[in-house]
């Protein structure tokens, strides 16, 4: 064998064995460090919602915690930095933001019929002291006319109970969970 086949074939084997090396590299998954026997730096394998889809008051503080980390990065990082998982972060952030928007929903609901309500009395007040027959019928079809836009205004469905439940547990916080968000 001469000197050059030589050096062709060391090439050749040396080519093969590299080319195994990496593929037993690729194969082998590195260890996560551990302490004490739990994985450090890893999150929960994934997050589950809850059955009855309820949040508690650990879901509370869990919000507030990551939107005050979340001042100067985006959520999910601040969720990670926690050792919070992000879906489960986004799973509550998206309960409490349908008790707002529930929260906000009623009090509109409520705030126009009572601006119904005084706008009829305030009418059926100028009716009394109306002495002209014609301004009287036109009074008159104003009152018929709001009443009949009340009773028109969409009555609100019953809401679903876990979104009930889950807006009585966030109203008595909403001021300290919105403040969160600035």
């Amino acid at each position: 064998m001469t000197s050059v086949e030589r050096a062709l074939v060391l090439a050749a084997f040396a080519a093969v064995a590299s080319s195994l090396a990496g593929f037993a590299c690729r194969q082998a998954k590195p260890e996560p460090p551990v302490v004490s026997g739990a994985p450090v730096g890893l999150l929960p394998p994934h997050f589950e919602p809850p059955a009855d889809g309820l949040l508690t008051d650990r879901h509370l503080d869990l919000y507030q915690k990551v939107r005050r980390a979340a001042r100067d990065r985006s959520e999910s990082d601040a969720a990670r930095a926690l050792g919070v998982d992000p879906d489960e972060f986004a799973w509550v952030r998206a309960r409490i933001v349908e008790a707002f928007v529930a929260l906000d929903a009623s009090r509109v609901r409520e705030a126009s019929a009572q601006t119904y309500a005084r706008a009829i009395a305030s009418l059926r007040e100028t009716l009394r002291s109306v002495r002209d027959p014609r301004t009287s019928r036109t009074v008159e079809s104003q009152i018929a006319a709001l009443e009949r836009e009340r009773a028109g205004m969409r009555r609100s469905d019953p809401l679903p109970a876990a979104l009930a439940a889950n807006t009585l547990k966030v109203a008595p916080r909403r001021s300290e969970l919105e403040a969160a968000l600035r």
